[in-house]
């Protein structure tokens, strides 16, 4: 993670093995949007958070503040789409069990990574630190400028910073000495090796090396 990962993209880093970037990388709330048909064919992409608290929170502060009783409030209800009501829970309810069944499995604190990345998120585009998120999901996140055996690997990357356009990935070259890894650059306009980082430190390549790829059993027809 060079710089940022928002709402999907916070959703896919979590989902990954291991989450590497900066001490400056940042993330973004994983508050679902949805997409909501407006006149004249257009179209508007609203918060599930927003909808949510809409419905829960401001329409009865609104009715409770303005005298309007029970009746008031029904009549507030009314005017509104509750059936986006409906798919905003139905999406929240979604990122909740991806958080609480594949993030936060075994990990303590899962409802205040749900505060922190759902229900307490103002804004979708709201930046949430890196470094944050390493003390509350420990062993899941890589802060390589801060981490002296693979300061290395960090001073390469920035380096090639300007090349990287989407995403890096390393692997051990063929006949190299154990551990030596390669920085592929994905998606510029030189597709190649830039640089090599050898060797890796032994604990290093046993905490953070990707697992072995098993080869597919081929199908009986």
């Amino acid at each position: 993670m060079l710089d940022a990962a928002f709402s999907a993209g916070t959703l896919l880093a979590l989902l990954s093995d291991k989450i590497v970037g900066f001490l400056s990388s940042h993330l973004g709330p994983v508050d679902p949007q949805l997409i909501v048909a407006a006149p004249q064919g257009l179209v508007r992409v609203v918060g599930a958070m927003s909808v949510k608290r809409l419905i829960e929170e401001l329409l009865p502060k609104l009715a409770s503040d303005k005298g309007l009783g029970k009746g008031g409030l029904a009549r507030l209800y009314a005017a509104q789409d509750l059936y986006l009501y409906e798919k905003a829970l139905e999406s929240i309810g979604y990122i909740e069990r991806v958080l609480s069944e594949e993030v936060c499995k075994g990990v303590e604190g899962c409802e205040e990574l749900k505060r922190l990345l759902l229900h307490g998120a103002t804004e979708h585009s709201q930046p949430i630190p890196l470094q944050r998120l390493a003390s509350m999901l420990p062993g899941k996140v890589l802060l390589i400028d801060q981490s002296p055996q693979f300061q290395k690997l960090a001073e390469l990357v920035v380096s090639y910073r300007a090349l990287l356009r989407y995403l890096f990935m390393f692997e051990g070259r063929p006949g190299a000495a154990p551990g030596s890894v390669r920085v592929f650059v994905v998606g510029s306009k030189y597709g190649e090796i830039v640089g090599e980082v050898s060797p890796l430190p032994a604990q290093a390549r046993a905490q953070w090396a990707p697992p072995p790829q098993q080869e597919k059993p081929s199908e009986s027809r």
